[in-house]
């Protein structure tokens, strides 16, 4: 399968965005950030709490601590990676609304400078569990986890940054087959879809984003999917079908800024 044409062309979404008014792309943009920030302030209570519990436990109770610990990290996996997108949605906007962007900007190093205190306190709460077995299990834990973390951002950075779609499908398909259950499962499905779409490979994009769909229904990916299935859809020259999701993304995810693309969209396709 041939690799056409340029990183621009996997995210025509993001550069469609940037067609809008600023404050309807930064309005969304800051109630992302602040959702980000609630739930950072909420992490940083669970990782308090949690270090006053490893305090006064025994060994008897150690298999549910490390399990709470586990479900920690893998929050801040999936708070980190959020944090990302905001990043890279922020950098859409270029220099429109400089003031507001600025203040947005300030406001995700703050959220990406407290994901990294959170951290370093999480490892050492990890590393104040007493026993030797205790320490033993958490490292497995952890290590598993940076595992999958790792897996996930090297299929990241070969689709976004390198170009290299067939490869960040494949580890993309590598992380989903040895990490079913975690957080950025739906986003790494969402990934391999548009790996598809780089590529110009639409009925197979189209099949992969349905499966976000359908997995995934409530997820923030589920509207970009269902967008890029109308792209795909439009691209291939069938009107109709794209039209009736446009519609859909725009009656099932109002006030998005993917409901303000497929409205235009939907414009676009002459009766």
């Amino acid at each position: 399968m041939k690799r056409k044409g340029h990183f621009a062309t996997v995210f025509c979404l993001g550069m469609t965005l940037a067609g809008c008014l600023p404050s309807q792309q930064l309005a969304p943009l800051q109630r992302d950030m602040d959702e980000t920030k609630r739930r950072l302030a909420y992490l940083e209570r669970r990782v308090t709490t949690e270090s006053l519990d490893i305090q006064g436990e025994t060994g008897r109770n150690l298999a549910s601590l490390i399990q709470k610990q586990a479900d920690i990290q893998a929050d801040m996996d999936h708070l980190r990676v959020e944090i990302q997108t905001l990043k890279g949605r922020l950098d859409e906007l270029g220099q429109q609304s400089g003031r507001q962007q600025e203040e947005l900007a300030l406001l995700r190093d703050q959220l990406i400078l407290k994901t990294a205190a959170l951290e370093s306190k999480l490892q050492q709460t990890n590393g104040e569990t007493v026993t030797a077995t205790a320490g033993t299990a958490l490292a497995v834990a952890a290590s598993t986890g940076q595992a999958a973390e790792e897996l996930y951002k090297q299929g990241l950075d070969l689709i976004r940054e390198k170009g290299d779609y067939a490869g960040g499908r494949k580890a993309f398909q590598g992380f989903l087959q040895k990490n079913p259950e975690n957080p950025l499962a739906p986003n790494a499905l969402y990934w391999i879809g548009e790996s598809f779409y780089a590529e110009k490979d639409y009925e197979s994009a189209i099949i992969q984003f349905q499966e976000v769909l359908q997995k995934y229904p409530q997820h923030p990916k589920a509207a970009s999917a269902l967008l890029k299935q109308g792209l795909s859809f439009q691209t291939m020259g069938d009107g109709n079908s794209a039209r009736i999701l446009f519609e859909k993304v725009a009656s099932s995810f109002p006030g998005s800024a993917e409901a303000d693309i497929a409205r235009k969209k939907a414009a676009e396709i002459k009766p």
